[in-house]
């Protein structure tokens, strides 16, 4: 097919800040299963120094995030936090500073979106604190800690269809400049309906869930499993751990 009059075939790679790519088979296996890995979706593998990529082993995470071995240090792989293209394919963001990107045919349906009939308390349940807005501030980018919790109304969230909505500010729990970095400090911002501003609950057990960012894949993280008032509220990798634990109480 041709370009037509007056255009030009484009030049941009298909990755524009990735450099040169490559394509390899992922081995995968099962979850449960001890035996070998086998070859299963085939990826694209883009390296931003445009560096060759080999993966080795490839090991699934209970949370949809998944281990990548190249012989090199550990990447993760939120299987999850995905980006449509078109109808049929996803990007996977890979969670190490080695800067690859994994183009794959989508296959998961995604995360369950929070929600909740009425305004609610987020609480830490291994320190029973409240997530709240510093200081009941209601500019953007004030940021989202930890602390006793008092029933005031910037520790009071609206939670509809992943989108959670400080009752003080009127504005939206995100990981701030779609940041897909682990230890990125949680903040609040004008919603505006980006995945970087949903919320999912992954690995519910009774009460509690772990709450994941819909585009970064990373989970909602109490800094340092510190149950001090004050603790800055992250992004972090799943670790099963208690400060990744969450519920939601009715409000007041």
């Amino acid at each position: 097919m041709g370009t037509g009059p007056g255009r030009r075939p484009s030049t941009q790679p298909a990755c524009p800040r990735c450099g040169r790519s490559h394509h390899l088979p992922i081995p995968f296996r099962k979850k449960g299963s001890d035996g070998p890995a086998t070859s299963a979706h085939p990826a694209r593998l883009w390296k931003r120094d445009g560096g060759e990529a080999r993966v080795s082993r490839f090991e699934p995470h209970p949370y949809g995030i998944h281990r990548i071995h190249r012989g090199e240090p550990t990447m993760n792989i939120h299987t999850a936090a995905k980006r449509r293209l078109g109808s049929a394919a996803a990007v996977l963001a890979l969670g190490l500073g080695g800067g690859l990107l994994a183009a794959a045919p989508a296959s998961a349906s995604g995360f369950v979106p929070l929600s909740a009939d009425s305004a609610v308390e987020i609480r830490a349940a291994f320190s029973g604190k409240c997530l709240e807005v510093a200081d009941s501030r209601t500019d953007d980018g004030a940021p989202v800690r930890q602390a006793a919790c008092t029933g005031d109304d910037n520790q009071q969230w609206q939670v509809r269809n992943g989108y959670v909505v400080n009752v003080n500010s009127g504005k939206c729990l995100e990981a701030p400049g779609w940041s897909t970095a682990a230890g990125t400090a949680i903040d609040q911002w004008t919603c505006n309906g980006g995945d970087n501003q949903r919320w999912g609950k992954v690995n519910v057990n009774g009460d509690t869930q772990a709450v994941v960012n819909f585009h970064s894949g990373l989970l909602l993280d109490v800094a340092g499993a510190n149950a001090n008032d004050g603790t800055p509220v992250i992004q972090w990798y799943a670790d099963n751990h208690a400060n990744q634990r969450w519920s939601l109480n009715p409000a007041g």
